[in-house]
């Protein structure tokens, strides 16, 4: 959606030792995701999470190796966990479909063995040179991202099992197994409720005697893009019987505690939470000669103009422009 409109009516892997030596043998075996299995979406504001099965392929490079055990490593976790990419979803996973029980995806160092890995064998004769092994990439949900592309690298330390013993520890870590997530540009905005995109501000019956009255309605925004607000009045930010009227009564407004007037520009950074960001349009009345007006309706009629930008814009709020 690329505008939405608001009318308001108002009244680096370091393994131990054996892992350095071993690293430098040629490869016994390689790994690689099949196709475009790991090139996916992210949608920041959907509550159900990431479940994408994908298929690993896992090929022997010599006929002596009969089977193999691997695990699966983020070698660039950011801020002490899994991180796609350098600004996507934290917390992701990577599970083996076989044995769902067993910690398979690591972010910080780790040797594979028994307890902690994948193992598969290999067959006899050239076509027993490649297994197939079937996993799955989990991201949890409702996670504020912007939109962008955002790539990573899987890391494979494995070891090779030839004759009766398991062979040096070694690493790929190459982009043959890398996770492509797009995050789409979107923007959506409501007010009160999702899907509304009127709302109506009634300051009822007003008196000789009434002083200054303030209302407000909810305005919330849901962006992966930072965006700007056009604020416009049809009568000039004032509470006309027609548009034709000479007076009228006089407000002012204020949007996410911002003082804004007829023709203000607000500039928002994308919003912070899955749930987006709500923030208050507030009008307060001039009721100081409300003495002096004829009987009526007054109301005038607020449009707040949404546009997404591809501003780079992070500020903790919106400010005016």
């Amino acid at each position: 959606m690329n505008t939405s409109r608001l009318a308001i009516g108002v009244a680096a892997l370091a393994l131990s030792t054996a892992a350095g030596a071993g690293a430098h043998a040629a490869p016994c075996a390689n790994f690689q995701v099949l196709g475009t299995d790991l090139h996916l979406n992210y949608d920041p504001f959907s509550p159900t999470p990431v479940d994408h099965p994908f298929l690993l392929r896992v090929r022997r490079l010599s006929p002596a190796v009969a089977g193999v055990r691997f695990i699966l490593l983020d070698a660039t976790p950011s801020q002490g966990r899994s991180r796609i990419g350098s600004s996507g979803p934290f917390d992701y996973n990577i599970v083996w479909l076989a044995n769902t029980g067993q910690q398979v995806f690591y972010y910080t160092n780790q040797m594979p063995n028994v307890a902690n890995s994948v193992s598969t064998s290999f067959g006899p004769g050239p076509a027993g040179d490649v297994e197939t092994l079937n996993f799955a990439l989990q991201i949890p949900p409702g996670q504020p991202v912007a939109a962008s592309r955002q790539f990573e690298n899987i890391e494979v330390v494995y070891q090779c099992v030839t004759g009766a013993s398991f062979g040096p520890t070694q690493i790929q870590d190459d982009s043959r197994l890398r996770i492509h997530l797009s995050i789409p540009r979107y923007f959506g905005a409501y007010i009160g409720s999702p899907g509304r995109n009127r709302g109506e501000i009634d300051f009822g019956t007003l008196r000789d005697d009434t002083s200054a009255a303030e209302k407000h309605v909810a305005v919330t925004a849901v962006s992966t893009v930072p965006y700007t607000i056009a604020v416009s009045t049809d009568r000039g930010s004032e509470l006309k019987r027609s548009e034709h009227d000479a007076d009228g009564i006089p407000y002012t407004m204020q949007f996410a505690n911002l003082p804004v007037q007829d023709r203000s520009m607000l500039v928002c950074p994308m919003t912070k939470t899955a749930l987006g960001d709500t923030e208050q349009l507030k009008v307060k009345l001039a009721g100081d000669h409300l003495h002096q007006l004829h009987a009526g309706v007054y109301r005038d009629t607020i449009t707040l103009t949404f546009t997404p930008s591809d501003t780079n814009w992070r500020g903790d709020g919106c400010t005016v422009r």
